[in-house]
Parts: C-alpha cells; structure tokens; sequence
C-alpha cells in the first residue's frame, strides 16, 4: 500500500530485506545500503539477505573492506555491489581547536594540564574490544604516569563496561581512565586529546577514524574499516586486527582478548 500510495522512484533500505520483492514486482529499484561487516548473522539471516538479492538493484557499502567481506563471507554477487564511503562533516572537528577550550574541557574532567590524553570513541559492545584497549593501557600506565584513556560511548553490554571498571580498579588507574559514557559533542573530545586509539575487532567504515583525521591526530588502530588505505601514512600506526574477517564463524560475542 506505501508503495502504491506513494509511487517512489526508488526504495533505499539499511539492515532490512521487508519488502524485496514487494518493490521488483512493483518495477521500483531497490537499494540496500551496507553499514558495517555483518559478522554477527546467522545461516538463517544470511540466507534471507541472499534471497533478496535478485530483487534488488543494488547494494552500497559504505567502505572497501565492507565490500570484500560482503562478497566473500555473504555471498553477494560483486556486479550489484559499489562503494560510496561514509563521510563526516569535516569543518565541526576542525573548527574545535581552541587551546582555552582544550584546557577548560580537561579540568573539568579532571586531567592535568600537561598529560598526555588517548581517546577512543564507540559504543561499549563486543565488536569495539574495549577491554582489550584498557588491558593495553594498564600495560603501559606504569611506563607512561602522565597518560590518560578516555572512552566515549554508549553502554550498549553492561557486563563488558564492568569488566573494563573491573580492570581499572585492579591496576588502580581509576583516575587515569575515564569511561564518560554516550555524549552529545564527541568533537570537543577529540579537541582536548593528544592521540586516537582504535581496538576494534571489525568494522565497516569508521566514523571516528575520519573524525579524528579531521581533528589532525595521531592514530593507532587495528586493520580494519578505513584504516587499509593510511597503513604508510606518517603520524597512523596501523596494527594487525585480531581476527580474520572473512574467516569467522563463530558470533561476536565469542571474541576475547
């Protein structure tokens, strides 16, 4: 009936085949949008994504690396798949390099003025591996007394955020880390910090890659997402990711570090 009232010209869908064939049939090209490596579908859902495939026109992901797993580990076929990446608006974290404000915005987090402050964004879920960025940190506080971590993002796995203030507790860093939770102005962060830390098993294409390139970091992040096309540039230390992509099977929530 939305079809049939509406008369659309195209249907862009994300994360949902409602409809597939509803829109071949009616002739309205459909677009399914990719956002991220899809690891966590099961023989069920990738089946459904592959039963739509004849009745749409074309799939966009939104970053190389989402093509080459959508096409290796999914199925789809590789004349109906083209990337548009992602993008950000890159003037709002270029803007936000005020040293009053970079100042203002440590104290009121409590950091000391000459620390040196990483910051990592995303939300608190198996696929970020959060705790295995505050395992390293605890590693390395002891070499490094004026380092600070902050993470930004919403709690989506609550068990994970008590592990991460577990670990803090033990390794008495619970003024050097700061879990700030899921926050409205991520680009007044990235204004107050020194490098970008990224420690996530998979991804699609990395918002806040792009995000603190604009703001001019240093980066250190693992192999995935965007981060294929900076492995030579000065000032990004690109890692290896701790697991193969293409070749897991198991659900995210069996990945630990």
């Amino acid at each position: 009936s939305w079809l049939e009232t509406a008369k659309p010209k195209v249907v862009i869908s994300h994360y949902s085949t409602s409809g597939a064939k509803l829109c071949h049939e009616a002739g309205v090209p459909l677009v399914q949008v990719i956002h991220n490596t899809y690891m966590w579908l099961d023989a069920k859902q990738r089946e459904e994504l592959l039963q739509s495939v004849p009745h749409t026109s074309l799939f966009v992901a939104v970053s190389e690396y989402v093509k080459n797993y959508s096409l290796r580990r999914l199925g789809l076929p590789a004349e109906k798949c083209r990337v548009i990446a992602n993008g950000i608006e890159v003037a709002r974290y270029r803007s936000s390099e005020d040293s009053a404000e970079r100042s203002r915005f440590r104290r009121e987090l409590g950091i000391p003025e000459d620390s040196f402050v990483f910051l990592s964004v995303g939300s608190i879920n198996h696929q970020k591996n959060h705790l295995s960025l505050v395992k390293a940190f605890a590693l390395m506080a002891p070499q490094c007394p004026n380092a600070h971590l902050v993470i930004i993002g919403p709690p989506h796995e609550a068990e994970l955020v008590h592990k991460c203030r577990a670990h803090v507790a033990q390794h008495r860093l619970d003024q050097r880390v700061i879990l700030a939770g899921g926050v409205s102005d991520a680009h007044r962060y990235y204004a107050m910090v020194d490098c970008y830390a990224h420690s996530a098993f998979f991804e699609g294409g990395q918002l806040s890659m792009l995000e603190a390139l604009a703001a001019n970091l240093p980066i250190v992040t693992t192999e995935i997402g965007f981060a294929m096309h900076f492995m030579n540039v000065p000032g990004i230390r690109v890692v290896p990711a701790p697991v193969s992509y293409t070749h897991l099977r198991a659900h995210e929530t069996s990945l630990h570090l």
